[in-house]
């Protein structure tokens, strides 16, 4: 937040597509795709490509982004000073192209 409003951006969706979508890829955790996001109600859909996290798991069969589901739930509890939960729908270890995380207050 503190960044966005550094650059003159205040709206926290904005905030979100313009610095933290990029933040997301810098630290190698995979590329993260905004498909929907809210304010009211406050939701998403997000994906990531190349997660690094569920590369460890190629061959579980099972959802693995504990790490970054956790991530996208803390960023977006901020963002939306509203607890969120995030919800692993797809995942690259279980043959899915890419993992997606839907989000809604917890």
């Amino acid at each position: 937040m503190e960044m966005g409003l550094e650059l003159g951006i205040v709206d926290p969706i904005r905030i979100i597509q313009i610095i933290s979508v990029n933040l997301f890829s810098c630290t190698g955790f995979g590329k993260l795709e905004i498909v929907e996001i809210s304010a009211r109600p406050p939701k998403a859909i997000l994906r990531v490509y190349d997660s690094l996290e569920c590369e460890l798991g190629l061959e579980d069969g099972k959802s693995y982004g504990q790490l970054i589901r956790g991530i996208i739930a803390g960023f977006l509890t901020v963002f939306f000073d509203r607890r969120m939960k995030a919800e692993e729908i797809k995942c690259i270890a279980k043959s899915d192209p890419y993992c997606e995380f839907t989000v809604g207050p917890e």
